[in-house]
């Protein structure tokens, strides 16, 4: 049981951040309904806001109580991601989650030296793989294999209208 909740989190956690993901590992903490709460350490490239601890305890709260996951993020300022990751990743610290990609992270060049976890065989069956678009689970893979959880940002689009204030004004419309 224990098990499948940790990789239920790490889908959830996966579809929010575009991360990768190692191994992870608990905390031994309970949460009101006596289950055990697994910790996901979250490392995300960018600086921390004023706000960031009162957001993850907001989050930790309800993720305790739904999934039995608490969130461990750490971020780390764009000017040292690279080089702390390689430092993290090379020395065997422990972490679950993960930013990356071409720029940031190499995501081909730590999926070929087997820094990620191998996702395909977890992923296939949950609803985010359905969810999102194919194309971008094609390009996740290297050699074959998925190693990350893609994010649909590029196609994202908000529905508006726009007009031409000249035609508008000349056509009193709208």
């Amino acid at each position: 049981m224990r098990w499948n909740k940790k990789w239920m989190a790490l889908t959830i956690a996966s579809a929010l951040a575009a991360g990768s993901l190692a191994g992870c590992g608990g905390k031994g903490e309970t949460n009101e309904s006596g289950e055990e709460i697994t910790e996901l350490t979250w490392y995300q490239v960018g600086d921390s806001q004023n706000d960031d601890q009162t957001v993850l305890d907001k989050v930790n709260e309800y993720t305790q109580e739904k999934i039995g996951v608490k969130l461990n993020i750490v971020k780390v300022g764009w000017g040292d991601y690279n080089q702390k990751m390689q430092v993290v990743i090379n020395t065997g610290d422990a972490w679950d989650l993960c930013f990356t990609c071409s720029w940031a992270n190499d995501y081909l060049q730590n999926a070929q030296k087997g820094a990620f976890l191998e996702l395909d065989d977890l992923i296939q069956e949950q609803e985010m793989y359905e969810r999102i678009d194919p194309r971008f689970w094609e390009a996740a893979k290297v050699g074959g294999v998925t190693y990350g959880v893609p994010s649909e940002k590029e196609i994202g689009n908000c529905p508006m209208w726009v007009f031409t204030k000249e035609y508008v004004d000349k056509y009193h419309s709208i």
